[in-house]
């Protein structure tokens, strides 16, 4: 029974007590001035929720704790009579509009990107003062130091408010002076093209690289470092790097103090490998280096590189390369000792993609060459990085590592920065061989952020045209297969080669697939319609010849490719074999092979380059029919320098007939030695200079096996043999093995018109009845 009235008096001493409390919260708590924010909400955030004992620390706490809402410009607390609390606030206006002005280099999307402040969030003065903080910080680290950055406050309606961000980006600082201390091995010129600061110029117009940048005097310390450690400088060290701005306020001085030390020979080299089933003599066979040979920081690294991979290749993913320096200042030599362990192993857990607005995931996945469960894999990851960045969808692309809560597990988070992938080009220029040329070409490498690449062209050159339209699915659902198609029509006017003119029309189905990393495969199927105008004066050969085709033919391609670039490579090679069959359908059958390989070597630092280059054709009718003039191989100055038109040619008829046509030929052999190297001009200019020798042979044709049968021809002494009206003297046709060669100089020009290039070619080794052509002019640009 006792128990029962505890129970009963202790329910409703709480029920009391709440009760008490609710009172006082409402009755001793006076509130005024909100419109937006509950009475709840506020005293929610209050230090103190009634009583008769409410100290002033708590009253000053409460206060602290509304501001640190954000919901108040202004907060007051008193403490009245009876222990009674009176707060007044005044709501904190919302922010309507946000506007930047007078931003130039930076999008005012990306700018309100950054902000604290937000629209339809609550003004905070605060908040808009660490704003204007902050852009001004970002842009002194772009080089602008004297960037003035304001705001502007204005009233809209009811309680909310319009921000404007004032923004005066004025101009950049240059570079007046840059100046070496300590330097005795290499001049200051020298040192001056090592880094990527350079002082200002009238030429750099195009050019940031005169602009202060603390980021890259940053670069630049690492530039020297390199530079110093590739030439045998194992001690070098920047000591200390000072800028200082002119009285003007206008230009830095930038001083640069350094200790070159002595100069390295590398020295002994040992190996201490703790993967019991690699011995260490392999891997001193992947050493890049010899003993005696000078110091050079790169060649180590690549040892590193060649040894992990030799690890990787036998199964042992999980090792780490790393080395160790000892210097010997008696004999100026450097022993390294290169050391394996293997690492605890790590799985991929999760592959995150971010950046990718347009792009699908599976566009970029499927360029991964790791995938979720597979161990941790360097060179996989870089290799994922290169081919994703292969695509050009993408400004920029990082794999960074992300811990999970498994010990032996990572994430990789793959950042993407997305860039225009769709364009349209306007192009002009000028080749010595076909004259002006202007083309018109709409693309889209990216197509509805599939990855698929839609392609319209129309071009058009003095003696040439062609309309083509394409489409590429290089990914078939998500496989290793590519599939396209392209719609062409193109015309050739080879008056002045052979005095006929083409057309042809056509489709090229096509699909291919990666055999390997570096090796592809393509098959195709062609049909086209091929009709030939002839000149009045055109050689009877030609005249004997169809004027009407229907090629139907398929064929295939394996390139290899191991080039360190696409664009701009300075090192690796590349082989190519297309063979080509037509007789699929049709009236003409032949077969066609082409073999085509290049290699780029560096000879000095990546600045000077041995280019390699070598062609191989050869085509022959099939069944019994002859390889027509229009499915015949031509060779000129795209290949050998110095010349219009080597081949197959009809002997000159008489002086006041030059009869002098090209007959083109059915096997073919060039090749080409260039080494492209800097003229010494500042880089900005965009010049390099080349020596090149070219190599060649055309050779035989099918003409003379074409009877004089057409209305159109008629058989003369000149072509034809003295015992037949229709048949063709093939000693009327020079038509020789001996191989032509030229020398000759150029210079290579990255304009800000367009890539210009001109070659003179002197021919050393000719034929009488070679056609020749010096100088060679190409050029063009994009708008």
């Amino acid at each position: 029974m006792n128990f029962i009235k505890n129970i009963l008096f202790t329910t409703v001493f709480l029920f009391g007590v709440i009760c008490v409390f609710a009172s006082d919260r409402i009755s001793n708590v006076e509130i005024i001035g909100n419109k937006r924010i509950p009475i709840d909400t506020i005293i929610f955030h209050l230090d103190f929720k009634g009583g008769n004992n409410i100290s002033q620390d708590q009253i000053d706490q409460s206060v602290k704790n509304l501001y640190a809402t954000g919901f108040f410009s202004s907060v007051s607390m008193k403490k009245k009579e009876n222990n009674r609390i009176f707060i007044e606030v005044q709501e904190a206006p919302i922010i309507k509009r946000i506007s930047i002005e007078g931003s130039k280099k930076l999008k005012a999307a990306e700018i309100k990107k950054n902000l604290l402040s937000k629209e339809g969030g609550m003004y905070s003065k605060f908040k808009l003062e660490n704003d204007v903080k902050s852009l001004a910080a970002s842009y002194k680290k772009m080089g602008y130091y004297y960037t003035e950055v304001n705001y502007a406050v204005k009233n809209s309606n009811e309680n909310s408010i319009d921000v404007s961000i004032l923004v005066n980006e004025g101009v950049k600082p240059k570079i007046k002076k840059i100046k070496f201390l300590g330097n005795e091995r290499y001049a200051e010129r020298d040192l001056l093209k090592v880094i990527s600061s350079k002082e200002s110029a009238w030429y750099r117009f195009f050019s940031s690289s005169d602009l202060y940048d603390q980021d890259r005097i940053a670069f630049d310390k690492e530039l020297l470092r390199e530079h110093y450690m590739q030439e045998g400088y194992a001690k070098f060290k920047v000591i200390s790097s000072s800028s200082e701005i002119t009285p003007n306020q206008k230009d830095f001085l930038i001083t640069c103090l350094i200790s070159e030390g002595e100069r390295f020979n590398f020295g002994k080299t040992s190996v201490d490998s703790k993967i019991k089933d690699i011995k260490n003599s392999e891997l001193m066979k992947v050493v890049q280096y010899k003993e005696g040979q000078i110091f050079n920081e790169k060649l180590i690294e690549k040892t590193v590189d060649e040894m992990t991979k030799h690890f990787g290749d036998n199964g042992y993913t999980f090792v780490n390369v790393d080395y160790e320096l000892n210097k010997d200042e008696k004999n100026k030599t450097v022993n390294i000792k290169f050391i394996a362990n293997e690492t605890s192993k790590y799985f991929i857990k999760n592959i995150n993609i971010v950046g990718n607005t347009r792009t699908l995931d599976r566009v970029i996945r499927r360029e991964m060459k790791i995938y979720e469960g597979d161990p941790y894999n360097a060179s996989k990851i870089q290799r994922s990085k290169q081919k994703i960045g292969n695509l050009g969808y993408f400004s920029s692309v990082e794999i960074e590592n992300k811990a999970t809560s498994e010990r032996d597990k990572v994430d990789l988070e793959v950042k993407v920065k997305e860039t225009s992938t769709g364009s349209l080009n306007l192009s002009v220029g000028y080749n010595s061989a076909v004259g002006m040329i202007g083309s018109v070409a709409l693309s889209e490498y990216n197509f509805l952020g599939k990855g698929q690449i839609v392609r319209m062209e129309f071009a058009k050159a003095n003696k040439s045209s062609d309309i083509s339209f394409g489409f590429t699915e290089p990914r078939l659902m998500d496989r290793n297969l590519s599939v396209g198609f392209d719609v062409f029509n193109s015309t050739q006017d080879l008056t002045n080669l052979s005095s006929y003119g083409a057309r042809s029309k056509g489709l090229t189905l096509r699909f291919g697939y990666d055999i390997t990393d570096y090796l592809y495969h393509t098959v195709n199927y062609s049909i086209k319609k091929d009709k030939i105008k002839r000149e009045d004066e055109a050689s009877l050969f030609l005249k004997a010849q169809p004027t009407n085709s229907l090629t139907s033919s398929i064929g295939q391609s394996f390139m290899y490719d191991k080039l360190d670039s696409a664009i701009s490579p300075t090192k690796g090679y590349m082989i190519k074999l297309s063979q080509n069959f037509a007789g699929v359908g049709g009236n003409v059958k032949y077969i066609q092979h082409q073999l085509h390989g290049n290699h780029y070597t560096p000879l000095y630092k990546d600045s000077v380059i041995l280019k390699l280059v070598g062609r191989v054709g050869d085509v022959r009718g099939v069944g019994g029919n002859n390889v027509s003039i229009s499915n015949s191989f031509f060779v000129g100055e795209e290949y050998l320098r110095g010349f219009y038109s080597i081949g197959p040619r009809q002997k000159v008829v008489s002086e006041l007939k030059p009869q002098d046509h090209a007959l083109g030929g059915k096997q073919f052999i060039t090749g080409t030695a260039e080494v492209q190297f800097p003229l010494g001009l500042p880089k900005e200019f965009g010049m390099k200079g080349a020596v090149f020798t070219d190599f060649g042979t055309l050779y035989n044709t099918d003409a003379a096996k074409y009877k004089c049968i057409s209305p159109e021809c008629v058989c003369s002494t000149d072509v034809c043999k003295a015992s037949s009206d229709d048949e063709f003297d093939s000693s009327k046709i020079h038509n020789t093995k001996k191989f032509r060669a030229s020398y000759g100089v150029g210079i290579l020009w990255e304009s800000p018109l367009g890539f210009i290039r001109f070659d003179y070619g002197i021919p050393i080794k000719k034929e009488a009845f070679d056609k020749l052509e010096r100088v060679r002019l190409s050029m063009g640009t994009n708008f």
